[in-house]
């Protein structure tokens, strides 16, 4: 039982140390763990952590998102080994922003995946606000091995499609000592979904967006050489390429697909009528050095996003196209991001300081061909932190970082955290943290930065006023763990946010309605009207608007019953608020997070070859604001689900892994009529009573 907080973690502080004695609330996740269930994204691999909620909805392809302690998708930062993959930009605009999720690499090459719940801005600059999701993968070994995963989901409802899968990785030497090689691949087919409900008519209907996949497919490359020209030195030159491909072939009424159909079945939502396709390619180079002095890594990174498939819609009006363009040319979305991280972890004077000190530098440069002018982001950053042992059972952690941006300025994330290890079996942290989040590159850029009712509505940015969102976090919690066969914890949170970004209605100058109030602010981006030739009232603009606060508590146990039977559990409760006075929004909570949530497994390990599990998890109900007549139907229904498996060792090298998902058969397809549409009264699609199979084979 003392193994899981004995762990060895790095994202907390940047070098090892036991998860116990990390600087943060921290969950790891490890290969095993993944191999016996089927993960194909990032948020699936964290479905079970507490203080997560990956079932908040999907978005138009179909993928999940990742909030932390009650927090939208995109505050929790996402590294691979160490190195940022958010983008500064949006170019999966529309409600695709969650493939990003997707560009994983293949579970066979994964080490093992650390989770920091809480802000990590001092370590990590922008994006950190909500926690950090670090996928560490596994390092070149001295000699030749390799893996092989294989997997398929079958769906019992016939409403619902299979999925296939396969990765491999095989690493190892080409010169003994000198130089290794690692090559690794995947590939996920996702058959397509035909969710349908029955209206007052009796008539079938295929619901737009929600619970409907459409064929899809992607793929995950990757190639690593590892230099060691002395024991003191290792060189990492590493490329991977990464795929995905959502099929739209085809447009006709009540049917799945990406766009929307207009009269007579002609395309008119800005989507190409064969394919969206989301491509990824990256390419690091990484130097660590092993000195007297301490410990220092080196890297540079540079990456590409891109959308294809997108199109100039048919409906934008003529004089906001830009320049050269017609209805349904393409548009280029990329962005391409350099990133230089540097740190040295250094023992400072004695042995009682742990001493961080690193920088970044980030230059970014996205493209959207309804923007016009490449939008650039550049920003350095510079940080220090100290892990001071008090005495040999209390530490002090104290750091700090400065980033400059060349938009907003500089900004300053300070953090202090303190564990205290008060006997062997009990240990106490907390502290204080502040967090930061930079507006996306493409919300800077004046004009009309994105569209959205299939080219109907603009979306306008270049608010010279916004500026990074900030939060201050405070944490306290314990584990008590008997050494023997049984651990708790608990971890009581609170975060403040100011200067919170949020979309506002911004009058349109040439709208000359008379519920227009002259003496409000307005913009002119030219000539919008709708199909009747009138002109807009309002567009929608980004900016700071309101504060907000989440709080919670995270529970977490573990239970060895006997020599082969244990338990474990987590449950989180999570409050948020909106504090935006006089506006719509105060006092809404800031997600549809459910207030409680509560993972639990139980495995029985009859002998040395077979385990046996079952899993259970419930997520309370979610807001969804006032919905149908009279503010109606204010909640999303809560959702409990059960799921039976378990793994069979064949030999050390082959293991046959199976289960049974929704158990019950939970039917989340519920939709009722709410004043003059339909509704799902679930906030997501929860595919019905499926079984996996996967075989893991190493050599």
């Amino acid at each position: 039982m003392a193994t899981q907080l004995n762990r060895v973690v790095v994202t907390a502080s940047g070098f090892e140390q036991k998860i116990k004695n990390a600087p943060a609330s921290i969950s790891v996740i490890t290969r095993e763990d993944l191999e016996e269930r089927p993960v194909h994204s990032i948020a699936e691999a964290l479905r079970d952590v507490e203080g997560i909620d990956v079932t908040d909805g999907t978005d138009k392809s179909g993928s999940l998102q990742i909030q932390m302690r009650g927090m939208p998708a995109d505050y929790t930062l996402i590294l691979i080994d160490g190195r940022r993959q958010n983008s500064v930009g949006n170019v999966q605009p529309n409600s695709f922003e969650r493939t990003e999720n997707n560009f994983l690499p293949p579970i066979s090459a994964i080490e093992r995946i650390e989770v920091i719940r809480g802000p990590m801005s001092t370590l990590y600059g922008a994006d950190a606000m909500g926690g950090v999701v670090n996928i560490i993968t596994r390092k070149i070994s001295d000699e030749w091995r390799g893996a092989v995963n294989l997997g398929t989901t079958i769906n019992f409802d016939s409403e619902f499609g299979n999925n296939t899968s396969g990765d491999f990785y095989i690493d190892g030497p080409l010169k003994q000592g000198l130089l290794g090689m690692s090559v690794r691949g995947a590939y996920v087919n996702n058959q397509e979904n035909n969710v349908t409900y029955t209206n007052d008519d009796g008539k079938e209907v295929t619901p737009t967006f929600s619970g409907n996949k459409v064929p899809n497919h992607r793929y995950d490359t990757g190639l690593r050489f590892a230099l060691t020209p002395t024991k003191d030195h290792d060189i990492v030159l590493e490329g991977t390429w990464s795929r995905q491909k959502y099929d739209n072939s085809w447009c006709a009424p009540n049917t799945t697909n990406l766009g929307r159909c207009g009269a007579m079945g002609r395309w008119n939502g800005g989507y190409s009528s064969d394919a969206l396709r989301f491509h990824r390619d990256s390419y690091t180079l990484a130097h660590t050095g092993r000195y007297s002095f301490g410990t220092w890594d080196s890297s540079i990174m540079h990456n590409t996003t891109e959308t294809i498939g997108r199109l100039i819609p048919e409906v934008l009006p003529p004089q906001h196209r830009p320049p050269g363009t017609g209805p349904n040319d393409p548009r280029d979305l990329k962005i391409r991001n350099i990133v230089f991280d540097t740190k040295l972890v250094t023992p400072l004077g004695t042995d009682n300081h742990m001493f961080t000190l690193g920088g970044q530098w980030w230059s970014a440069k996205m493209t959207d061909t309804l923007v016009g002018s490449p939008m650039e982001h550049k920003q350095w950053g510079i940080f220090a932190e100290d892990e001071w042992s008090l005495t040999d059972d209390l530490s002090l952690t104290l750091g700090a970082r400065y980033d400059h941006h060349n938009w907003y300025g500089g900004h300053f994330s300070p953090r202090a955290y303190v564990v205290w290890n008060t006997t062997p079996n009990w240990t106490i942290k907390g502290g204080i943290s502040r967090g930061f989040k930079a507006p996306k590159v493409n919300e800077l850029a004046p004009g009309i930065q994105n569209v959205g009712g299939q080219g109907t509505r603009p979306i306008i940015g270049g608010n010279p006023d916004m500026k990074p969102e900030t939060s201050t976090s405070s944490e306290i919690g314990f584990i008590y763990d008997n050494l023997s066969n049984f651990s708790v914890g608990a971890t009581v949170f609170n975060t403040d946010f100011k200067d919170k970004l949020e979309s506002e209605r911004v009058w349109n100058c040439r709208y000359t309605g008379a519920d227009r109030p002259m003496n409000e602010e307005c913009v002119d981006i030219g000539s919008w009207t709708d199909d009747n030739g009138v002109e807009q009232a309002t567009f929608s603009r980004r900016t700071n608007l309101s504060k907000a606060v989440t709080r919670g508590v995270e529970l977490q146990a573990k239970y060895l019953i006997t020599d082969n039977l244990d338990i474990s559990a987590n449950y989180t409760y999570t409050y948020s608020r909106i504090k935006y006075p006089g506006h719509a929004d105060d006092g809404k909570p800031l997600t549809s997070t459910p207030k409680n949530m509560f993972n639990a497994k139980l495995t029985w390990y009859p002998d040395d070859a077979l385990s046996l599990w079952t899993r259970l998890e419930y997520r309370g109900k979610r807001y969804r604001d006032n919905q149908g007549e009279n503010g109606s139907n204010r909640y999303y229904r809560s959702l409990t689900l059960a799921h039976v498996g378990g793994t069979y060792r064949v030999n050390k090298n082959v293991a046959l892994n199976m289960a049974v998902y929704n158990v019950f058969d939970t039917n989340t397809v519920d939709y009722q009529r709410e004043g003059n549409s339909y509704a799902n009264q679930y906030r997501m699609v929860e595919p019905g009573r499926r079984l996996w199979l996967s075989t893991n084979i190493t050599f």
